[in-house]
């Protein structure tokens, strides 16, 4: 596993190679993070996960907030496989050092799995249900999806995104309404607006039923489907960008262009959906953001052999003068 003092000694040097080792194990720098601040992050993250098996080895288990994890319930890397090579084939990554854990917290009679990234340090532990320690499948979940749309979570935990967060993650989904329809919600409050205009209209025919029979319904419909409706036209409108994101990557960056896409910000992602259909404004764009080393690494990473050699010997040149 990367994620030695050394390979950190070596990113915060600027070593390409370690930049981009990292980078493949899901360690996606921030937007605008340098080589130095990228490094002492990883420091603190490699410390955390230290303490952390330090404490499982003498104690037999860690507390983490309010749940508690036991050595013997650790989640074994075999369980990971599947989802680590379809993360690795969709986007570049294969985040390996994610410790993850079988645990059903309270009150979780539909809950599948989850992670917990700590700021700043991006601290991570995967929880799932102990069902998955005995079968691939519960109730709806899968336990590949579940780990795969996890990990895509951690590795861009850094960029911050709202707006296509969700989506990324269900791009690992195993059916094509969860593919194409997950991401909908983009933050917890898209969700209480949809439940409350339902529970509104709920309550509305509540009470016209058993209080004021003349109490009007439509304004209340009106509220829900106006809820249903911003949110599905927010959706196919932010498909429409990701698409023409990819569409304009693809023109340097060719099958790896999902790659590239997966560690854009929100921001970036519609600003290449609005540049002109042709490889100079998308090369006039990657000149701007030539500074930036997350861009410098999927730059080197990603762009083919075959690009022209312009932008070829740019992509491989820009780390090591960095």
């Amino acid at each position: 596993m990367p994620l030695s003092d050394l390979q950190i000694q070596r990113a915060a040097a600027g070593d390409p190679d370690a930049l981009c080792e990292l980078d493949a194990a899901g360690l996606i720098p921030a937007p605008g993070e340098n080589a130095e601040a990228y490094a002492a992050r990883l420091g603190r993250l490699r410390a955390d996960l230290a303490e952390m098996e330090s404490e499982l080895a003498q104690a037999g288990g860690v507390k983490i907030e309010t749940l508690r994890f036991a050595s013997a319930d650790r989640i074994p890397d075999g369980v990971f496989a599947e989802a680590h090579e379809q993360t690795e084939r969709m986007f570049g990554f294969r985040a390996a050092w994610v410790p993850g854990f079988y645990v059903n917290p309270r009150f979780s009679w539909l809950f599948g799995g989850c992670a917990y990234s700590f700021h700043p340090d991006l601290f991570t532990v995967f929880i799932i249900r102990h069902s998955f320690a005995l079968r691939d499948k519960w109730f709806i979940y899968s336990r590949r999806e579940l780990l795969a749309h996890e990990l895509c979570h951690v590795a861009r935990t850094s960029i911050d995104s709202t707006r296509f967060e969700e989506r990324f993650a269900y791009m690992t989904g195993e059916t094509g309404f969860r593919r194409h329809v997950g991401g909908a919600f983009h933050k917890p409050s898209d969700t209480f607006l949809l439940l409350g205009s339902l529970f509104l209209l709920l309550g509305a025919q509540v009470v016209q039923a058993s209080f004021v029979e003349r109490l009007p319904i439509w304004p209340f419909w009106g509220v829900a489907l106006g809820v249903i409706l911003h949110l599905s036209l927010r959706h196919i409108q932010d498909g429409r960008r990701m698409e023409r994101a990819l569409e304009r990557l693809r023109l340097r960056f060719g099958e790896h262009a999902g790659a590239a896409r997966f560690r854009c910000s929100d921001a970036e992602i519609v600003e290449l959906a609005a540049l002109p259909a042709d490889p100079a404004g998308l090369d006039a764009w990657l000149a701007s953001h030539a500074a930036d080393l997350r861009w410098q690494i999927i730059l080197r990473r990603f762009t083919p052999a075959a690009a022209t050699p312009d932008i070829h010997e740019a992509a491989s040149g820009l780390l090591d003068r960095s």
